[in-house]
């Protein structure tokens, strides 16, 4: 990898509208990991996080809300975008020889 900025990825993650207040909550557990900044984004129900592949992933930080009891929406054009996001992070961590 070239670039070391190729190491930094900034994600919108969609919350399924129901429970309410995940949004809220999730900005409070980002908030708590070191090496990763939240912020709410633009649409509703949606947080806008920044990390470093060195520290997460997209793939890791769902698992994490998931363990916590968020819901993630879950539409198909959303399982799409995250499993290919999982992928090409997963990709370049390995290409680093990343855990």
């Amino acid at each position: 990898m070239n670039n070391p900025s190729e190491l930094f990825k900034q994600r919108t993650i969609e919350f399924a509208t129901s429970p309410v207040g995940q949004v809220e909550r999730a900005l409070e557990f980002f908030s708590n990991l070191p090496e990763c900044k939240a912020e709410p984004g633009v649409a509703p129900n949606t947080v806008l996080i920044s990390y470093d592949l060195r520290h997460h992933t997209l793939e890791q930080l769902e698992t994490c809300l998931a363990e916590e009891g968020f819901q993630l929406e879950h539409t198909v054009l959303l399982n799409i975008e995250r499993n290919i996001i999982h992928y090409s992070e997963d990709t370049i961590c390995h290409n680093l020889d990343v855990p």
